[in-house]
């Protein structure tokens, strides 16, 4: 009996110790402001379906109807999951997640919508290009950025922010800028692994 109540004591004391470490962490974080952002195609979802769809509409590729298209196939798009449990793992330690993409903002409100219960109103942003994603990297207060896009890694390693490369998997975007990062060319040192699935 002594020792089944010395357990549980010695077990609940860890408990509490690890309860204390993640308070601590989470009122910084969140006092702090402190950020971590995630790219989206090839990053949060495998968007390829979309993409498909995008083009058999007869839009030209990059135009502002194929993106209007793409946003509106959200349904197609796939949730990676490793990368996912990542975005939900930093917003219990208290960080706030932003998704930047440098999709354009055509026809999205139903697809950022899909998102809100792990991003807030004002947290999925659709930059509409490379230069206005590197802007919103450099004013928020971002302490990593997580892409497979190799020119968003490389935004983020302009705006002074640590990057960490998501693996693609097959992601292939019919868009430069939405390239992924390839392994004879990685845009970042760390990488996430099992993170194309």
């Amino acid at each position: 009996m002594k020792g089944l109540f010395g357990k549980t004591a010695s077990r609940i004391k860890k408990l509490l110790v690890l309860l204390a470490a993640w308070a601590t962490l989470f009122s910084f974080a969140t006092l702090a402001r402190l950020s971590v952002g995630f790219g989206f195609d090839g990053t949060l979802v495998r968007s390829e379906e979309a993409f498909g769809r995008a083009l058999a509409s007869g839009a030209p590729a990059c135009s502002e109807g194929f993106w209007a298209e793409v946003n509106r196939s959200y349904d197609l798009e796939r949730v990676k999951i490793v990368p996912y449990a990542l975005a939900w793992f930093f917003r219990l330690l208290g960080f706030r997640v932003i998704v930047l993409s440098p999709r354009p903002n055509a026809d999205a409100e139903h697809l950022m919508k899909d998102w809100r219960y792990l991003l807030p109103p004002g947290r999925f942003v659709l930059a509409g290009s490379l230069r206005s994603l590197l802007d919103k990297l450099k004013t928020g207060r971002f302490v990593l950025f997580l892409s497979s896009s190799a020119p968003e890694l490389n935004a983020a390693r302009e705006a002074d922010i640590r990057p960490l490369r998501i693996l693609s998997g097959d992601s292939n975007s019919p868009c430069p800028e939405l390239a992924p990062a390839t392994p004879d060319r990685p845009a970042a040192t760390l990488w996430v692994p099992l993170s194309q699935y």
